[in-house]
């Protein structure tokens, strides 16, 4: 597929949404079934990644090419043995980073290298390396190192005129650095993982006013180091521990902000303290429970005078099973979170102890027909981050814990099939109820990092998912497959009859989207086809013409020629045409989208 980073890549799951403020150094967040981005936990070889600040991660700086597994699970994980936090979030991406199987490799030696180049004055090398040391020990090291310009020319309608002009001050340094280590113990293993992003760039500024250029710049610097150790204690028991430290320094400078000083400049430290136990054991033939339990502890400190300086202790535990009795395969749990907050300056915010429960169903009807019927409730807790409570200009210390209560029942039918054009299909269909008490939203204002805070009483979502995939005989060298999904999402206020937001969409939430991907192969070529569309939105609740934003569309195609030497070397070119009819739009108002661009690749796999 035609993906160039984990957050191009999610834009094709069905149900997803990414909020991007466009360019290479845009930020880009996730936002699954219109919740936040705060309720879908991003999973990094099994350990949560974790922004206590702003509580979104930047999709837009992973790479693609530095995970060989990217999925999406909504309500609860699959494997019971997980930490208590993967069952917080209403959603979890996994991202799965290139180590060794358990499975014997080929090689014990592997190199993906190679430089990535386009629109934007974009130049990206990259090094993945792989090393087996030993049957039982391996390693992996990647790299990459990023500059662009960032700048784009763009259009967009002012009143009765169409104005053109061109972005400005996007520009974008940024390094990464990952290493992890997998060792085979003879009933264990044992996973590191570490982690360096060093970035610097400039904030284009909302285009209003005419003002294209922006004073706004924005460093980043995040690290983390994790391990797990999952022993198989007997042939019922198995045990997970988990451990991690993370710690991130954001700088943010904006030289046209009008003060005393001539300028505006926050600094802030944030670091997560973290440790996990989980222990799965199996009581009858047919069903499995399993209890974990979390502790950690969350501070920012700033350099402003006076600032609250937060730190945040909590403690997740939680307790699983899952029953297998076919046809039926039911799965359930109960989540307790307690947050404790001190703070150095200031009133302390109040202590926090709630209750989630969840259950699912999955219940096949026929044994000889491919027809799955699922079905899960799940109730989900999520605390104000420090930014929403604390952030300079932009903060509310009045926020409420966010309550969420999920409805879903779906259908799920996959078959093969034999001597038909059609080898293999998958349909999925999801209708769902969300029912948010207190949401918390962010409303974007003069740049990219700043944000209102606002609790929106009740919100109702109700909404259908369809997901389909299809995969087609070979026609001589030909293989062709094909993936739609459409996605529909009414979410609206329903605090205040009274009101006259009541009943009206939420900000940014498209009513339809979808996505269309088209994939052929034919000898040592390749092809894509991708195209996503999202219906119109409303920039606030007001739901008028004057906060509407139209919907938009774009369609990006891609080739690639792969040669592979006798002795397995293999030699990769790709061309990527990205917006191909140069469509004009914006996801976020008044930040409009690059039209039509290019990458353009060569890899070198040894």
């Amino acid at each position: 597929m035609n993906v160039y980073s984990v957050a191009d890549a999610v834009k094709y799951f069905s149900g997803v949404q990414v909020k991007d403020y466009g360019g290479i150094g845009g930020f880009k967040s996730i936002n699954v079934r219109s919740l936040g981005a705060n309720h879908t936990g991003i999973s990094y070889d099994g350990l949560m990644l974790s922004d206590v600040q702003n509580g979104q991660i930047d999709l837009g700086r992973f790479p693609a090419n530095s995970f060989t597994n990217i999925s999406l699970t909504n309500a609860e994980p699959n494997n019971l043995l997980q930490s208590a936090r993967a069952f917080s979030y209403a959603s979890v991406l996994e991202l799965t980073t290139d180590n060794i199987s358990d499975n014997q490799p080929k090689r014990n030696n592997y190199i993906n290298t190679g430089l990535t180049a386009g629109s934007f004055g974009l130049i990206e090398p990259f090094v993945n390396l792989r090393h087996q040391f030993s049957k039982k020990f391996s390693t992996t090291f990647s790299t990459d190192w990023q500059y662009a310009n960032g700048q784009y020319n763009f259009s967009y309608v002012n009143n009765d005129s169409t104005e053109k002009a061109r972005r400005l001050n996007a520009d974008i340094k940024a390094l990464k650095l990952s290493a992890s280590a997998k060792y085979l113990f003879a009933n264990s293993v044992l996973n590191a993982d570490v982690y360096a992003y060093n970035s610097q760039r400039g904030l284009p500024n909302s285009i209003v006013y005419y003002n294209y250029t922006g004073g706004q710049r924005y460093w980043d610097n995040d690290f983390f180091a994790q391990a797990s150790w999952q022993k198989k204690i007997s042939t019922k028991s198995n045990l997970l521990l988990l451990a991690k430290y993370n710690a991130a320094y954001n700088k943010y400078v904006d030289t046209t902000f009008l003060n005393s000083a001539g300028m505006l400049k926050n600094v802030f430290w944030q670091r997560e303290f973290y440790t996990s136990a989980a222990f799965k054991q199996k009581l009858f033939s047919f069903m499995d429970v399993a209890i974990g339990s979390d502790f950690f502890i969350n501070n920012l400190h700033s350099e402003q005078s006076n600032f609250i300086n937060p730190k945040r202790y909590t403690w997740l535990n939680n307790i699983s099973t899952k029953i297998n009795f076919a046809p039926f395969v039911i799965t359930a749990n109960l989540l307790s979170t307690i947050v404790n907050n001190t703070v150095e300056n200031g009133s302390k915010p109040p202590n926090m102890q709630a209750h989630s429960p969840s259950v699912s169903l999955g219940y096949k009807p026929i044994k000889n027909i491919p027809l799955r019927i699922r079905s899960f409730y799940k109730s989900i807790f999520r605390m104000p981050t420090f930014n929403d409570l604390y952030y300079t200009n932009v903060g509310n210390t009045n926020l409420k814990p966010e309550d969420t209560k999920q409805w879903d029942i779906g259908v799920t039918w996959q078959q093969n099939l034999k001597h038909s054009v059609l080898q293999n299909f998958l349909l999925t269909t999801d209708v769902y109820y969300n029912n948010i008490t207190n949401m918390i939203l962010a409303i974007p204002q003069q740049n990219l990092a700043q944000w209102s805070m606002q609790n929106i009483g009740k919100v109702q979502i109700k909404g259908l998912d369809i997901t389909s995939k299809f995969y087609f005989k070979p026609i001589q060298y030909w293989h062709f497959s094909l993936f739609a999904n459409y996605s529909f999402q009414q979410a609206i206020n329903m605090t205040n009859p009274q009101s006259a937001l009541y009943k009206n969409q939420i900000p940014y939430t498209p009513k339809n989207f979808g996505s269309f991907n088209l994939l052929g192969d034919y000898k040592k070529f390749s092809f894509g086809y991708n195209a996503l569309f999202s219906g119109y939105r409303y920039i606030n609740g007001q739901n008028s013409y004057a906060t509407y934003l139209a919907g938009w569309s774009t369609q990006d195609l891609s080739v690639a020629y792969h040669y592979t030497s006798k002795k397995e070397q293999i030699i990769s070119f790709k061309f990527q045409l990205n917006n191909l009819f140069n469509q004009q739009y914006q996801v976020v108002k008044y930040y409009p989208m690059p039209g039509r661009n290019f990458k353009l690749s060569i890899s070198l796999q040894i």
